[in-house]
């Protein structure tokens, strides 16, 4: 039996029943940023190593960023030049079956059933010694990052291992590599500054002002332009480039016209709301990956859990589950948020070690689902290295359960580490309503968590919608001429219902039965669907809306996430002679009605990116029986999916060929095909058994050569990934406490600490103690501080009702003036407490993180609230005044 082409990637030929790489000789990357829209150029060149042998059937599978839409395709084989356009699936196979047959070069260029974030290349006839150059274009809608509170561009340079998949050969004996090189040019909208374009993965050299094609043009700090070359072809990870600039959280609306389809128009809007909302009270489960793979992140895991746990609301519930191959949970049941439970939590958390086998998502997930508690909204979070075989089930059962429950889940996922599929985590977002994220290798997951867990406290807003304001081209001002339509009214559509018919074979459980079956990876194990008799159906044509909202519903947006909304507006739109002025976001919740504005920006550029972007992402949910269809109504209010439902995935299925075909975008029924030219001289005769072809293998061991020994030049900065820590204190000496009382727990037994022992506890409530001398060699709670950052040691001394007490590791971190503090002017609420030790270090502490660890605020700003709640509660209105006094002693 043949084995199936290991995903872990490259060119490569089937020779008995085995897959023998050809080797890639060359690679260049450009890409283009504005403003969030990432457009980019791959050129990857291949060689067939022996001279006397044709290669047939040459195969290429690679990953591309699961939320990219793809858009122009080029072969170079030879002289000659292939030219990629976009077919039905179907059709692009027969075409390119036909050609290779003819002994035609073709290529063919569609997206892996597998995994969406893996596109795959075949290329039908490559002559002996001969070279092929693929040229792929795809867009990119880039995500907001919270760890750098910015833009990611992730560039995957050679396949990362997917689930079952093997190693990458790069190269065969007589055959030298020409290198890579990759260029990243961004530019932000006129008014912004770019403050930093670094990579936490590559060293890189960049440029602040300029952009690759144009260096010598006027020097403007929105542009930049950031390049890393080597000599071998490939990298053992993706290439990371974060950006941050200014003006990323404001809301925004761009409007875009076709340069070819006449009076075809497209809006993008960047959605960052501005509402301020009374956090909510739900039930939280964070279910963590604890597979074997997950093992060099477990210490992070851990410490992220603990500022997690900390950093959770009074009136909660929650719960932590482990998955692997099998999964286990804390409790049956999720528990209110108590001492007790976060005691029990916190220690559960320190045993957590990566040894669950597999990874089975779905499992977990679904037993989440079934046991919430129905009368409070559920927020999960699913932190996996992102390592399952079938996604689009697993996606299937979250959107089930969102539904069944009228919008009162929502699923934030993060993905971790180097082999996460970004299809993977966007889908369970996706599906779930929420947002999703990643954190790279090296990186902390702190900051992310903590946005996963305000984005859990927002409430559920069910009824956004979008209005567009128009006004007359020659208007003089806006009261004029003013017409405001809504988005969704055009969802009631208008058909005959004898225009197509086609025929449905069979019914899959998916399509007809809301019960999925359980599994995940071990999918292909359950009883296989009983088909039904085929019937005959009518579809009628239905006609596309003057609007195509993508997605078809807002269900949430997040004040500190962007969220990118696209319409697509009909050629027919009666409003066509109309200028958009502004697009209205609408909303509503038990707290009142919510309204944001947002102008809108005309392009002066005919383009067409903004519609291949709207088009692959409403492709994209049609493959999941979603989109505007799922939403449209026909003249009596029934929805099209109810009326039509033996048939409704073929009425999807129509229109997302439509789409794809008249923006040329691919899709799982949309593929690229490229045929050789009638004129070029066809292969025939040259064809000998391509198991002749032998691909010498790369030892294992061998690694590319890094960049990071070549010399820049003076005035480009060179950004290193690994960042070093920011020191705040010397080594501490004796300190003393004098005439503190303290009510709150040793921190021995705090979990960041709970392995090492002081050599003095600090003084219990009611009393009035002195510390111990700590010893100045080194005690073992230095070889703590060693193993996690001043911040995440600070929190993890943190008591459950939030204060901070008087202790030696307090003492060490914060470094307090002691008796410039007892000399303080305190208010009497204060010095004459019996906990006056408590309130101190707790005024210490949130004083010092505001002083020192501003750019880590969205990690602190949780438990620090928690903190001041605590402190109001003991001292009432008296608290900024203490915190101003104690801030100049630390």
């Amino acid at each position: 039996m043949l084995p199936k082409p290991s995903l872990a990637g490259g060119c490569y030929i089937v020779s008995d029943d085995l897959a023998k790489y050809l080797p890639q000789v060359e690679a260049k990357i450009h890409t283009t940023i504005l403003d969030s829209i990432c457009k980019t150029n791959l050129t990857q060149t291949f060689i067939n190593p022996s001279q006397s042998q044709v290669a047939r059937e040459v195969k290429y599978i690679f990953p591309l960023h699961g939320e990219v839409s793809v858009v122009g395709f080029t072969c170079y084989v030879g002289d000659r030049v292939i030219k990629g356009v976009v077919k039905e699936s179907r059709e692009a196979q027969a075409d390119f079956g036909k050609a290779k047959a003819q002994g035609k070069t073709a290529v063919l260029f569609q997206r892996s059933r597998k995994a969406s974030d893996v596109f795959s290349t075949t290329i039908g006839n490559l002559p002996a010694g001969g070279e092929v150059r693929v040229e792929l274009t795809y867009l990119e809608e880039l995500k907001h990052d919270a760890e750098i509170n910015g833009l990611r561009v992730t560039i995957p340079t050679r396949i990362s291992p997917r689930h079952g998949s093997a190693a990458w050969e790069t190269g065969a004996p007589g055959v030298k590599e020409r290198g890579m090189s990759i260029t990243v040019d961004v530019e932000m909208p006129r008014g912004s500054v770019i403050r930093s374009i670094q990579s936490p993965s590559h060293p890189m050299s960049v440029a602040i002002g300029t952009l690759s094609t144009a260096p010598q043009s006027e020097p403007a700090l929105s542009k930049a332009s950031a390049s890393f070359t080597q000599l071998s072809v490939g990298l053992d990870i993706d290439v990371v480039i974060d950006i941050v600039a200014t003006n990323l959280a404001e809301p925004a609306a761009f409007l875009e016209t076709h340069p070819t389809i006449p009076n075809q128009r497209a809006l993008m809007m960047t959605l960052v709301p501005k509402f301020n909302l009374a956090p909510i009270k739900p039930e939280i489960v964070f279910l963590c990956d604890r597979s074997g793979s997950m093992r060099p992140e477990i210490k992070n895991l851990v410490a992220a859990l603990h500022i997690f746990l900390r950093s959770l609301p009074a009136g909660v519930k929650f719960n932590i589950c482990s998955f692997g191959t099998n999964h286990t949970f804390l409790w049956e049941r999720s528990k209110a948020y108590d001492k007790e439970s976060f005691e029990e939590a916190k220690y559960h958390i320190e045993d957590f070690e990566a040894g669950y086998g597999g990874t089975n998502i779905f499992d977990p997930l679904e037993a989440t689902f079934e046991h919430r508690h129905s009368d409070m909204n559920l927020e999960v979070f699913v932190l996996t290295d992102g390592r399952i075989s079938d996604q689009d089930k697993l996606f299937d059962l979250i959107h089930k359960w969102t539904a069944k429950s009228n919008q009162n889940i929502r699923v934030f996922s993060l993905g971790v580490g180097l082999n996460v599929s970004s299809a993977l985590v966007e889908g369970i977002a996706r599906a779930g309503n929420g947002f999703a994220q990643t954190v790279h290798v090296s990186e902390t997951m702190d900051k992310k968590v903590i946005r996963m867990l305000k984005g859990a406290l927002l409430p559920h807003i069910k009824d956004y919608s979008l209005e567009i304001k128009y006004g007359k081209v020659d208007a003089q001002n806006d009261e004029d001429f003013e017409i405001i339509e809504s988005v969704s009214d055009s969802l009631l559509v208008h058909y005959k219902d004898d225009e197509e018919w086609v025929e449905v074979e069979s019914q899959t459980v998916r399509e007809t039965d809301p019960q999925i079956p359980k599994g995940d990876e071990k999918s292909d194990l359950s009883p296989p669907t009983q088909p039904l008799q085929p019937k005959r159906v009518s579809l009628p044509a239905i006609p596309a809306p003057d609007y195509i909202q993508v997605p078809s519903q807002i269900t949430q947006v997040f004040p500190f996430n962007r969220t990118t909304t696209y319409v697509l507006l009909s050629n027919q739109n009666q409003n066509q002679n109309l200028e958009p002025k502004s697009v209205i976001l609408k909303g509503s919740c038990h707290q009142g009605p919510l309204e944001l504005e947002i102008p809108i920006v005309h392009l002066s550029e005919k383009a067409s990116v903004i519609h291949q972007m709207a088009a692959r992402k409403e492709i994209r949910d049609l493959e999941q029986n979603r989109g505007w269809l799922s939403v449209a109504r026909d003249d009596g209010g029934t929805l099209l999916r109810e009326q039509f439902r033996p048939g409704f995935s073929n009425m999807a299925k129509r229109e997302a060929v439509r789409l794809g075909v008249q923006f040329q975008v691919v899709g799982k029924w949309c593929s690229f095909v490229a045929v050789e030219p009638p004129q070029s001289r066809g292969l025939a005769g040259l064809e000998k058994e391509i198991g002749e072809i032998e691909i010498s293998q790369l030892p294992t061991d061998v690694r590319p050569i890094a960049c990071s020994s070549r010399s820049m030049p003076r005035d480009r900065a060179q950004v290193s990934g690994n960042a070093s820590q920011r020191g705040f204190c010397a080594q501490i000496g004796k300190r003393r406490a004098v005439g503190l009382s303290s009510k709150a727990p040793s921190s021995s037994s705090t979990g960041a600490f709970s392995h090492s022992k002081p050599k003095a506890t600090p003084a219990s409530s009611g009393e009035a103690g002195n510390s111990q001398p700590m010893d100045n060699g080194g005690s073992k709670a230095d070889s703590a501080y060693s193993n996690h950052s001043k911040l995440q040691s600070l929190i993890a001394l943190q008591d459950f009702g939030g204060c901070w007490g008087w202790s030696i590791y307090f003492e060490e971190i914060v470094k307090p003036k002691f008796h410039s503090l007892l000399e303080l002017d305190l208010p009497v609420s204060v010095a004459n407490h019996k906990i006056s030790g408590d309130i101190l270090a707790t005024a210490c502490t949130i004083a010092f993180l505001k002083k020192y660890f501003t750019e880590e605020k969205e990690i602190w700003d949780l438990v620090a609230e928690k903190g001041l709640d605590w402190l109001k509660d003991q001292i009432g209105g008296e608290v900024e005044g203490l915190l101003q006094k104690v801030s100049d002693q630390i």
